[in-house]
């Protein structure tokens, strides 16, 4: 028994996950594609690729690791830990547009994540949106009480 408020967010939602899903649909054919030409191997897992962005902004080529991370979310578009890393070498990168759109679509997925809120609301502060900043602050502290 959900209320009307909860069960128009979840069908909000869901619409949402499936623009995303067609708008990843291209992705995946290339990908697809890529994969049957080099014989159907697997040629690096999403882990794989994740640790390798890491390694790269660590090591200062910050848009070596956005290339891996796009990688790494055509690979999974649906997790949010993916979207919340990317953000942070955008961050890096002084691309505060690039980095809230992917906070955005990381709390979409997991609207109580508490890394992308507090990220979201640091952005937001940067930036002068600091009504919006203060929102996402007492969300992230309630998400931390729990």
């Amino acid at each position: 028994s959900q209320s009307p408020k909860r069960a128009m967010r979840v069908v909000l939602l869901r619409l949402w996950v499936a623009q995303e899903l067609a708008a990843w649909l291209p992705i995946a054919v290339i990908v697809a594609a890529e994969r049957s030409a080099s014989g159907g191997a697997e040629t690096e897992s999403a882990g794989r690729l994740r640790s390798l962005a890491d390694e790269a902004l660590i090591s200062g080529r910050a848009e070596e690791a956005l290339q891996l991370l796009a990688r790494v979310i055509a690979m999974e578009p649906l997790n949010e830990r993916n979207l919340y890393k990317r953000s942070r070498v955008y961050t890096r990168l002084h691309k505060s547009g690039a980095a809230l759109a992917d906070l955005d679509a990381s709390l979409r997925l997991a609207p109580e994540y508490e890394a992308a809120l507090s990220a979201r609301a640091r952005t937001l502060e940067s930036v002068g949106r600091c009504r919006e900043a203060s929102e996402d602050w007492r969300l992230a502290a309630q998400g931390a009480k729990k």
